[in-house]
Protein backbone atom coordinates (compact mmCIF):
# COMPACT_ATOMS: atom_id res chain seq x y z
CA UNK A 1 0.00 0.00 0.00
CA UNK A 2 1.55 3.60 -1.15
CA UNK A 3 2.85 5.45 1.80
CA UNK A 4 0.10 9.02 2.22
CA UNK A 5 1.94 12.16 1.75
CA UNK A 6 1.64 13.31 5.45
CA UNK A 7 2.91 9.76 6.91
CA UNK A 8 5.95 10.79 4.93
CA UNK A 9 6.37 14.32 6.07
CA UNK A 10 6.06 13.21 9.95
CA UNK A 11 8.84 10.26 8.75
CA UNK A 12 10.79 13.16 7.77
CA UNK A 13 10.50 15.35 10.89
CA UNK A 14 10.41 12.12 12.58
CA UNK A 15 13.53 11.00 11.74
CA UNK A 16 15.39 13.82 11.86
CA UNK A 17 14.10 14.68 15.17
CA UNK A 18 14.30 18.48 14.28
CA UNK A 19 15.24 20.64 17.21
CA UNK A 20 13.60 24.06 15.90
CA UNK A 21 10.59 25.53 13.99
CA UNK A 22 10.51 29.35 13.61
CA UNK A 23 7.25 30.41 14.94
CA UNK A 24 8.71 33.27 17.61
CA UNK A 25 9.89 36.95 16.91
CA UNK A 26 13.72 36.46 16.41
CA UNK A 27 15.61 38.52 19.26
CA UNK A 28 17.35 41.44 17.91
CA UNK A 29 21.54 41.57 18.36
CA UNK A 30 22.34 43.68 21.30
CA UNK A 31 23.37 47.00 19.77
CA UNK A 32 27.77 47.64 19.40
CA UNK A 33 29.34 51.00 20.45
CA UNK A 34 33.07 50.20 19.30
CA UNK A 35 34.41 53.16 19.95
CA UNK A 36 32.48 53.34 24.02
CA UNK A 37 33.87 49.75 24.62
CA UNK A 38 36.69 49.88 27.14
CA UNK A 39 36.36 45.97 28.29
CA UNK A 40 37.42 42.87 25.97
CA UNK A 41 33.88 41.35 25.88
CA UNK A 42 32.07 43.40 22.63
CA UNK A 43 28.74 42.86 24.99
CA UNK A 44 27.92 41.90 28.36
CA UNK A 45 27.00 38.41 28.98
CA UNK A 46 24.54 39.80 31.50
CA UNK A 47 22.38 41.31 29.25
CA UNK A 48 22.54 38.48 27.03
CA UNK A 49 21.46 36.61 29.59
CA UNK A 50 18.27 38.75 30.57
CA UNK A 51 17.44 38.52 26.94
CA UNK A 52 16.58 34.92 27.39
CA UNK A 53 19.14 34.13 24.56
CA UNK A 54 21.52 31.46 25.95
CA UNK A 55 21.97 29.34 28.75
CA UNK A 56 25.26 30.27 30.07
CA UNK A 57 27.53 26.76 30.10
CA UNK A 58 29.96 28.83 32.64
CA UNK A 59 29.24 29.93 35.89
CA UNK A 60 29.49 33.71 34.65
CA UNK A 61 27.73 33.15 31.41
CA UNK A 62 30.79 33.60 29.72
CA UNK A 63 34.14 31.94 29.26
CA UNK A 64 36.93 33.98 30.52
CA UNK A 65 39.46 34.33 27.63
CA UNK A 66 42.48 34.21 29.69
CA UNK A 67 41.31 30.47 30.91
CA UNK A 68 41.53 29.30 27.27
CA UNK A 69 44.64 26.45 26.19
CA UNK A 70 44.89 26.16 22.91
CA UNK A 71 44.84 22.16 21.82
CA UNK A 72 44.67 22.17 17.74
CA UNK A 73 44.15 24.56 14.96
CA UNK A 74 40.94 23.34 13.33
CA UNK A 75 40.92 25.24 9.81
CA UNK A 76 41.88 28.76 8.27
CA UNK A 77 39.98 30.76 5.83
CA UNK A 78 40.74 34.07 4.17
CA UNK A 79 40.04 36.19 7.09
CA UNK A 80 39.86 34.44 10.21
CA UNK A 81 41.26 30.97 11.38
CA UNK A 82 39.41 28.45 14.21
CA UNK A 83 41.39 26.89 17.11
CA UNK A 84 40.26 24.22 19.39
CA UNK A 85 40.70 25.16 23.35
CA UNK A 86 40.50 23.70 26.34
CA UNK A 87 38.54 25.66 28.94
CA UNK A 88 41.07 25.88 32.15
CA UNK A 89 39.35 24.50 35.38
CA UNK A 90 36.37 23.03 33.40
CA UNK A 91 35.93 19.49 31.54
CA UNK A 92 34.99 21.35 28.29
CA UNK A 93 36.54 22.36 25.31
CA UNK A 94 35.65 25.31 23.09
CA UNK A 95 35.98 26.14 19.07
CA UNK A 96 37.41 29.82 19.25
CA UNK A 97 36.74 31.57 15.85
CA UNK A 98 39.47 34.57 15.12
CA UNK A 99 38.29 37.43 12.64
CA UNK A 100 41.19 39.22 11.57
CA UNK A 101 40.85 42.99 11.73
CA UNK A 102 42.79 43.31 8.00
CA UNK A 103 39.74 44.25 6.32
CA UNK A 104 38.22 48.04 7.66
CA UNK A 105 37.63 47.61 11.12
CA UNK A 106 33.74 48.54 10.15
CA UNK A 107 33.77 45.78 8.07
CA UNK A 108 35.28 43.07 10.59
CA UNK A 109 32.65 44.04 12.79
CA UNK A 110 30.09 44.02 10.67
CA UNK A 111 30.72 40.61 9.56
CA UNK A 112 30.83 39.36 13.42
CA UNK A 113 28.30 40.85 14.46
CA UNK A 114 26.09 39.63 11.27
CA UNK A 115 27.74 36.23 12.56
CA UNK A 116 26.88 36.56 15.73
CA UNK A 117 23.05 38.00 15.49
CA UNK A 118 22.61 33.80 13.14
CA UNK A 119 24.05 32.53 16.18
CA UNK A 120 21.54 34.01 17.84
CA UNK A 121 19.12 34.08 16.11
CA UNK A 122 19.46 29.70 15.72
CA UNK A 123 19.90 29.67 20.06
CA UNK A 124 16.64 27.13 19.86
CA UNK A 125 18.24 25.06 17.36
CA UNK A 126 20.49 21.85 18.87
CA UNK A 127 22.23 21.71 15.66
CA UNK A 128 23.84 25.31 15.64
CA UNK A 129 26.47 25.79 18.24
CA UNK A 130 25.88 27.69 21.19
CA UNK A 131 28.21 30.99 21.48
CA UNK A 132 29.98 31.43 25.27
CA UNK A 133 31.58 34.76 24.64
CA UNK A 134 32.40 37.57 22.24
CA UNK A 135 35.94 39.38 22.28
CA UNK A 136 38.66 41.27 20.59
CA UNK A 137 41.90 42.65 20.80
CA UNK A 138 43.87 44.90 18.64
CA UNK A 139 44.34 42.33 15.98
CA UNK A 140 41.30 40.70 16.12
CA UNK A 141 37.78 39.72 17.06
CA UNK A 142 36.94 36.70 18.36
CA UNK A 143 33.73 33.88 18.81
CA UNK A 144 33.98 31.25 21.46
CA UNK A 145 31.55 28.38 20.43
CA UNK A 146 30.63 24.89 21.64
CA UNK A 147 33.06 22.63 20.12
CA UNK A 148 32.37 19.71 18.01
CA UNK A 149 34.13 16.15 17.75
CA UNK A 150 34.69 15.85 14.05
CA UNK A 151 34.06 17.62 10.57
CA UNK A 152 31.57 16.14 8.50
CA UNK A 153 34.56 16.20 5.78
CA UNK A 154 37.16 13.84 7.74
CA UNK A 155 34.61 11.23 8.28
CA UNK A 156 34.77 7.55 6.39
CA UNK A 157 32.14 6.56 3.75
CA UNK A 158 28.40 6.38 4.75
CA UNK A 159 26.52 3.22 4.59
CA UNK A 160 22.73 3.77 3.07
CA UNK A 161 21.27 3.87 6.28
CA UNK A 162 23.79 6.57 7.81
CA UNK A 163 23.44 8.75 4.56
CA UNK A 164 19.88 9.11 5.11
CA UNK A 165 19.98 9.88 8.95
CA UNK A 166 22.47 12.52 8.75
CA UNK A 167 20.74 14.03 5.40
CA UNK A 168 17.73 14.05 6.91
CA UNK A 169 19.15 15.99 9.81
CA UNK A 170 21.37 18.49 7.32
CA UNK A 171 17.42 19.37 5.92
CA UNK A 172 16.13 19.81 8.74
CA UNK A 173 18.49 22.43 9.83
CA UNK A 174 18.40 23.94 6.55
CA UNK A 175 14.87 24.24 6.63
CA UNK A 176 15.26 25.86 10.34
CA UNK A 177 17.32 28.34 8.70
CA UNK A 178 15.28 29.01 6.31
CA UNK A 179 12.16 29.75 8.08
CA UNK A 180 14.44 32.00 10.34
CA UNK A 181 14.81 34.23 7.05
CA UNK A 182 18.82 32.60 7.16
CA UNK A 183 20.54 31.54 3.70
CA UNK A 184 23.63 29.72 4.49
CA UNK A 185 25.62 30.10 1.41
CA UNK A 186 28.71 27.87 2.10
CA UNK A 187 27.28 24.40 2.85
CA UNK A 188 30.21 21.70 2.83
CA UNK A 189 31.05 18.82 4.99
CA UNK A 190 34.28 20.47 5.93
CA UNK A 191 31.14 23.17 7.41
CA UNK A 192 29.17 20.29 9.63
CA UNK A 193 30.37 18.57 12.46
CA UNK A 194 29.35 16.06 14.98
CA UNK A 195 28.25 17.26 18.23
CA UNK A 196 29.02 15.59 21.62
CA UNK A 197 26.30 13.07 20.88
CA UNK A 198 26.97 12.27 17.42
CA UNK A 199 24.69 14.62 15.83
CA UNK A 200 24.92 16.99 12.83
CA UNK A 201 25.58 20.42 13.51
CA UNK A 202 26.22 23.38 10.97
CA UNK A 203 28.71 25.68 11.58
CA UNK A 204 30.74 28.70 10.02
CA UNK A 205 27.60 31.65 9.21
CA UNK A 206 30.44 33.96 7.71
CA UNK A 207 28.86 34.16 4.21
CA UNK A 208 25.33 34.38 5.28
CA UNK A 209 22.82 36.42 4.36
CA UNK A 210 20.14 37.16 6.92
CA UNK A 211 16.26 38.59 6.20
CA UNK A 212 14.51 39.11 9.43
CA UNK A 213 12.33 41.96 11.26
CA UNK A 214 8.42 41.49 12.73
CA UNK A 215 6.90 43.92 9.93
CA UNK A 216 8.60 42.26 6.55
CA UNK A 217 8.38 44.08 3.37
CA UNK A 218 5.72 46.60 2.15
CA UNK A 219 2.30 44.48 2.28
CA UNK A 220 0.85 46.49 -0.82
CA UNK A 221 4.16 45.83 -2.95
CA UNK A 222 4.83 42.39 -1.95
CA UNK A 223 0.70 40.98 -1.13
CA UNK A 224 1.60 37.29 -2.04
CA UNK A 225 4.23 37.66 0.26
CA UNK A 226 2.24 38.44 3.20
CA UNK A 227 -0.10 35.97 2.25
CA UNK A 228 2.30 33.11 2.38
CA UNK A 229 3.13 33.96 5.39
CA UNK A 230 -0.11 34.32 7.09
CA UNK A 231 -1.18 31.03 5.96
CA UNK A 232 1.48 30.11 7.93
CA UNK A 233 2.21 26.93 5.38
CA UNK A 234 5.54 24.94 4.71
CA UNK A 235 5.17 26.94 1.36
CA UNK A 236 6.86 29.70 2.97
CA UNK A 237 9.56 31.14 2.79
CA UNK A 238 9.28 31.42 -0.83
CA UNK A 239 12.47 29.47 -2.30
CA UNK A 240 13.15 31.21 -5.70
CA UNK A 241 14.17 34.59 -7.10
CA UNK A 242 10.64 35.95 -8.38
CA UNK A 243 7.90 38.87 -8.80
CA UNK A 244 6.75 37.86 -5.49
CA UNK A 245 9.35 37.29 -3.60
CA UNK A 246 11.18 40.16 -1.65
CA UNK A 247 14.18 37.90 -0.50
CA UNK A 248 17.11 37.50 -2.81
CA UNK A 249 20.25 38.38 -2.85
CA UNK A 250 24.02 38.02 -4.79
CA UNK A 251 26.32 35.88 -3.27
CA UNK A 252 29.37 36.80 -1.54
CA UNK A 253 31.55 33.91 -1.90
CA UNK A 254 31.14 30.02 -1.21
CA UNK A 255 33.01 26.99 -2.02
CA UNK A 256 33.62 25.80 -5.48
CA UNK A 257 32.08 23.05 -6.48
CA UNK A 258 29.06 23.76 -4.14
CA UNK A 259 27.51 27.13 -5.42
CA UNK A 260 24.46 26.92 -7.31
CA UNK A 261 24.40 27.74 -11.16
CA UNK A 262 22.46 31.37 -10.24
CA UNK A 263 25.81 31.63 -7.44
CA UNK A 264 28.20 31.15 -10.35
CA UNK A 265 27.03 33.81 -12.32
CA UNK A 266 26.37 36.10 -10.06
CA UNK A 267 22.79 36.32 -10.42
CA UNK A 268 20.07 36.61 -7.98
CA UNK A 269 19.66 34.16 -5.33
CA UNK A 270 17.21 32.73 -2.89
CA UNK A 271 16.87 29.99 -0.21
CA UNK A 272 17.32 27.65 -3.07
CA UNK A 273 20.63 28.36 -3.23
CA UNK A 274 21.22 26.61 -0.22
CA UNK A 275 19.11 23.34 -1.72
CA UNK A 276 21.72 22.75 -4.47
CA UNK A 277 24.82 22.09 -1.96
CA UNK A 278 22.54 20.06 -0.10
CA UNK A 279 21.96 17.56 -3.12
CA UNK A 280 25.89 17.56 -3.82
CA UNK A 281 26.53 16.88 0.54
CA UNK A 282 23.91 14.05 0.18
CA UNK A 283 24.75 12.69 -3.02
CA UNK A 284 28.28 12.50 -1.60
CA UNK A 285 27.18 10.57 1.25
CA UNK A 286 24.62 8.09 -0.96
CA UNK A 287 27.05 7.37 -3.65
CA UNK A 288 30.67 8.11 -2.00
CA UNK A 289 31.23 10.19 -5.04
CA UNK A 290 30.78 14.01 -6.35
CA UNK A 291 27.38 14.01 -8.98
CA UNK A 292 28.02 14.69 -12.69
CA UNK A 293 26.69 17.95 -14.28
CA UNK A 294 27.14 18.87 -18.09
CA UNK A 295 26.04 22.55 -18.19
CA UNK A 296 24.26 22.33 -14.88
CA UNK A 297 22.12 18.92 -15.78
CA UNK A 298 22.78 16.06 -13.32
CA UNK A 299 23.35 12.79 -15.37
CA UNK A 300 22.72 9.86 -13.46
CA UNK A 301 25.28 7.12 -13.41
CA UNK A 302 24.15 3.21 -12.87
CA UNK A 303 27.03 2.66 -11.00
CA UNK A 304 25.97 4.86 -8.09
CA UNK A 305 22.95 2.64 -7.37
CA UNK A 306 19.96 5.01 -6.59
CA UNK A 307 16.87 3.78 -6.58
CA UNK A 308 13.76 5.16 -8.45
CA UNK A 309 12.86 7.48 -5.38
CA UNK A 310 16.36 8.67 -4.88
CA UNK A 311 17.04 9.46 -8.58
CA UNK A 312 13.87 11.88 -8.84
CA UNK A 313 14.74 13.43 -5.02
CA UNK A 314 18.41 14.36 -6.71
CA UNK A 315 16.71 15.47 -10.51
CA UNK A 316 14.49 17.78 -8.54
CA UNK A 317 16.99 19.10 -6.19
CA UNK A 318 19.85 19.65 -9.06
CA UNK A 319 16.96 21.54 -11.28
CA UNK A 320 16.79 25.17 -11.42
CA UNK A 321 13.66 25.52 -13.60
CA UNK A 322 9.92 24.85 -13.27
CA UNK A 323 8.70 22.69 -13.12
CA UNK A 324 10.93 20.08 -11.91
CA UNK A 325 12.34 21.45 -9.21
CA UNK A 326 11.35 21.76 -5.71
CA UNK A 327 9.27 24.64 -4.94
CA UNK A 328 8.74 24.56 -1.37
CA UNK A 329 9.67 23.09 1.73
CA UNK A 330 6.02 21.70 1.69
CA UNK A 331 7.17 19.51 -1.22
CA UNK A 332 10.80 18.46 0.20
CA UNK A 333 9.47 17.56 3.54
CA UNK A 334 6.73 15.44 1.88
CA UNK A 335 9.26 13.43 -0.28
CA UNK A 336 9.74 9.93 -0.19
CA UNK A 337 13.56 9.93 0.04
CA UNK A 338 12.94 10.69 3.87
CA UNK A 339 11.26 7.17 4.40
CA UNK A 340 14.62 5.16 6.51
CA UNK A 341 15.08 1.74 4.76
CA UNK A 342 14.96 0.10 8.51
CA UNK A 343 11.32 1.92 8.65
CA UNK A 344 10.87 0.50 4.93
CA UNK A 345 12.00 -2.77 5.57
CA UNK A 346 9.93 -2.92 9.33
CA UNK A 347 6.63 -2.32 7.21
CA UNK A 348 7.23 -5.15 4.83
CA UNK A 349 7.90 -7.45 7.69
CA UNK A 350 4.40 -6.10 9.12
CA UNK A 351 2.78 -6.89 6.48
CA UNK A 352 3.92 -10.36 6.26
CA UNK A 353 2.34 -10.62 9.79
CA UNK A 354 -0.71 -10.01 8.86
CA UNK A 355 -0.74 -11.75 5.97
CA UNK A 356 0.42 -14.86 7.54
CA UNK A 357 -2.25 -13.87 10.45
CA UNK A 358 -4.96 -14.00 8.09
CA UNK A 359 -4.23 -17.33 6.31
Amino acid sequence: MPTSQPVLKQSFLTHLELAFRATSTPPAVVAVDPAASQDRALWDPGSWRSMGIFEPAFPDGMVDPFKLEEVEHLGAGGFGSVTKCRVIGFDKYVAVKRIKKCLPEEQALASLVLEVHVLLLMDSCSAVPDVHGVFETKEAFYIVMDCGQQSFAELPPFDRYLAQVYSAQLAGVVWAMHAMGIIHFDLKPANLILDDNYRLQVVDFGLVDVFDGDEGPDPQQWPVWHALRAAGTDSFPMLWPGDDNPHFTRARGGTRGYRCPQAQMGMPCSYAADLWALGIIMHKWYTNKNPTFEENVWHYDREDDLSTIEIDFFTKIFSCEHPVRFESWEEISSHPIWVLEIETECESASEDDDSASSE
